[in-house]
This record gives C-alpha cells, sequence and structure tokens, in this order.
C-alpha cells in the first residue's frame, strides 16, 4: 500500500472530475491511501459535504480548496500559494511517498515537495501551448507572454525531474522523448478513459424513450456532440458537415448535450441554413448520458487540429465508443488518427470543405455496419477505464517501492 497525495486543479465537483478523477481514484483507493487536494468551484456546503461522504466511504481523503477565477494570472498565483500552504499543513499527517500533479498548476507545488516524495508528473497536454493557441494567453501580450515563458520552461524543468511522466498520447510521448530527450521507459500513456460498463449498460429500448421524449423519430438518423462547444471545438465546421450529411439523409437529426453555449448551437446551424427543427440541444447529468447516447446513429466531433492537441485525448471519444457509437471526427488530434484506422470504428474527414465532408459521407454510407460493430471492440481496447487504473496502479508500485 502506497501513501499518496492527489494534487489537482480541476474540481471533484467538475463533470471532468466526475468522469475523469474520480472512476480512477475510487478503484485505486482500494489497494493504496490517497489524500486529495482539489479546487471547486462549486461552493454549495450541501454538495461539498454529500461528495465528502462519498469519499470517505471510498476510502478516499480529500481537502477541498476554493476555486478563484478572478483577475487572470493573479487569481492563479493565490490558488498555488493556497495549495502549496495546505500540502505544508497536510504533509506531517499523511506523509505520502508520491505527490500526484494532474497538470501543470499543481506541479509548480508539487515539484517543490520531490525531495521528501516521488513527483509523478501527470501531464495531461502541453498546457502553455494550448493557451496560447486557444487565444487565452495571446502572443505579443506582456503579461502573458512571460506566463508562457515561465511555463514552457517550468516545462523542461518538471520533465527533467519527475520521477515518472504520465502523457495522455502516445503522439505526445513521442514528442516529450524527441524534444526533451526523456528515455521511454520513463514515461507511461494513459488515455481520458471512460467507464466501458457505464456507457454501454444501456438497452435499446431506453435509447429509443430517450428520442421519444426528445421528440426524434424512430426513422431519423442522428448524429450527437457531447461536452464543452468553446476553445477547441469546431461547432461552424459542425454544422456544415452536418448540413452536407442531411442532404444526403433528409431525416437526420444533430442532437448536441452541452451547458451554457446553446446560443453557439443556434448561431452556428444559423450560419450553416439549417433550419432548428432538425436540431436538438439539452443540457444533461452524468446519469442521463448513456441512454442519450444510445439515442444516436453516431458521434461527431471535430477538434482544432494545433500543435498543442498531439497530446489531446478527447473524453466524449471513448465514451461514444463505450456507448457503441461509430465516429465522424477529423485528422491531426493525439492519437485519434491510429485508433480510428486501427480499429475501424469510424471515419476521418480530412479536411473541412464541401468536397471533404462529401468524400467522408461516401466513406460512411458504404462501411456503417463494420464501423458500429467495432465502436465497442474499440472502446474496450483502446478507452477502457481498468486498463487505466492498472496502468496508474504499476507506476504506484514502482515508484511507491523506490
Amino acid at each position: 500500500m502506497v501513501r499518496v497525495l492527489y494534487l489537482t486543479y480541476d474540481g471533484l465537483t467538475d463533470p471532468l472530475g466526475q468522469s475523469q478523477i474520480l472512476p480512477y481514484l475510487t478503484r485505486l483507493a482500494r489497494s493504496h491511501t490517497i489524500h486529495i487536494v482539489s479546487f471547486e468551484k462549486i461552493r454549495s456546503e450541501e454538495k461539498l459535504a454529500s461528495l465528502r461522504s462519498e469519499l470517505s466511504s471510498a476510502g478516499l481523503g480529500w481537502t477541498p480548496l476554493p476555486y478563484h477565477k478572478k483577475p487572470p494570472v493573479l487569481s492563479t498565483v493565490w490558488d498555488i500559494v493556497l495549495l502549496e500552504y495546505w500540502c505544508r499543513r497536510l504533509w506531517p499527517k499523511l506523509k505520502p511517498q508520491i505527490v500526484h500533479c494532474r497538470s501543470y498548476i499543481t506541479a509548480i507545488a508539487g515539484y517543490h515537495l520531490r525531495r521528501k516524495a516521488q513527483f509523478l508528473f501527470d501531464m495531461r497536454g502541453f498546457y502553455a501551448d494550448e493557451r496560447r493557441e486557444s487565444g487565452l494567453w495571446p502572443p505579443n501580450h506582456p503579461v502573458y507572454d512571460m506566463v508562457y515563458k515561465f511555463f514552457k520552461w517550468q516545462e523542461r524543468v518538471w520533465l527533467g525531474n519527475a520521477a515518472h511522466v504520465v502523457s495522455l498520447t502516445h503522439a505526445g510521448a513521442l514528442e516529450i522523448q524527441k524534444k526533451f530527450g526523456l528515455p521511454k521507459d520513463k514515461i507511461s500513456v494513459i488515455p481520458c478513459a471512460a467507464d466501458v460498463a457505464f456507457f454501454s449498460k444501456c438497452s435499446e429500448e431506453e435509447g429509443r424513450m430517450a428520442r421519444q421524449i426528445l421528440r426524434i423519430p424512430d426513422s431519423s438518423s442522428v448524429l450527437i456532440y457531447v461536452g464543452s462547444l468553446s476553445t477547441w471545438y469546431m461547432p461552424r465546421e459542425m454544422m456544415d458537415f452536418f448540413a452536407v450529411y442531411r442532404r444526403r439523409n433528409p431525416d437526420s437529426t444533430f442532437l448536441i448535450v452541452n451547458r451554457g453555449e446553446h446560443d453557439v448551437v443556434w448561431q452556428a446551424a444559423q450560419m450553416a441554413g439549417l433550419e432548428p427543427e432538425c436540431i436538438r440541444v439539452v443540457a444533461a447529468e452524468r446519469s442521463q448520458m448513456p441512454s442519450l447516447l444510445k439515442a444516436a446513429n453516431a458521434g461527431l466531433f471535430f477538434v482544432r487540429p494545433t500543435y498543442s492537441k498531439l497530446a489531446s485525448s478527447p473524453v466524449k471519444m471513448g465514451e461514444m465508443l463505450a456507448a457503441g457509437l461509430p465516429v465522424i471526427t477529423n485528422s491531426g488530434v493525439g492519437d485519434v488518427d491510429a485508433i480510428v484506422t486501427q480499429a475501424n470504428c469510424g471515419i476521418l474527414v480530412k479536411g473541412f470543405s464541401v468536397d471533404d465532408y462529401e468524400a467522408a459521407i461516401d466513406r460512411w454510407q458504404q462501411d456503417y455496419e463494420t464501423y458500429r460493430n467495432n465502436a465497442l471492440k474499440a472502446a474496450k481496447k483502446f478507452f477502457d477505464l481498468e486498463e487505466g487504473v492498472e496502468r496508474y496502479e504499476a507506476i504506484y508500485r514502482l515508484l511507491g517501492e523506490g
């Protein structure tokens, strides 16, 4: 049994925390002592108390800290100071053997503890490049240029001094080896996993019921998109693709499951010349996702293919495949090309022109049944949560014994 201090800037009450942190840690807590420090955007004492009870039952310790958003940069600096304070305060009681840092912000605090415990840098992706490419840290801005350079310098320091590094993709791991000279055995690739049992449990009847609630005809061909539409995802291009798809399949429907960005959906639909009756937009809890995915025929998502996306593993891809949905997506993102090609579980759109869309839909309609039959097998092979837990288990054992 290894003692682990797990630091995350994402909240456990966030959708990402619910899908990509807790499923791992509740399983790892069966054989290790884990204490989590997270930053929570939700301040409801009732919700925090409920989650605390749930975590305690799973054998997980938890220190939730308040997340600060404003003012930019200074609020993050304050959160880092707060995190370092709580690490020092918790240390005498926990005496962890591993400090597991999820992404770059927590690595600032975790790196300072490397002489007391093994520093596990779970980098997730090229954080500074993501921020710059997204426009959140615009170039030629005196403050953001300084912040970008700081994190790029720290990135090299963390990668060079970590006891072990986790990358979401093989493409990202190869870039790290090439650019930073890390040995292969110091890096583990663990993609954003899907709880295959959870997403595959839904019956066809539950999918039909979800269609009825959404007023989608049984005969309709349904494409579904799940999650945020900001920053990396491409709502206009997805709507353009669906417009071409709908010309070929007049009874088709585009179902978007999203919180807080419905105006983005309708604006993109209008620009693509789509009528409102072929679009459904809903917000949903995690518990509703299996039935909503089961109501669809395929998953659609486009991601901006930039440098930082070499290290990106779209959460939605694993969840769609786990629900038995083949995927329609674009090239140039992490391991997506390799997975779709190797597993034959969908199609890759080569570009974002009408001709590219027409060519992709031709391939889609020729081999749809093959793609659908391969979807769940692809999820189990590439995104299974239990496999991800085993890989973290192996890292914990390796570092704990060291």
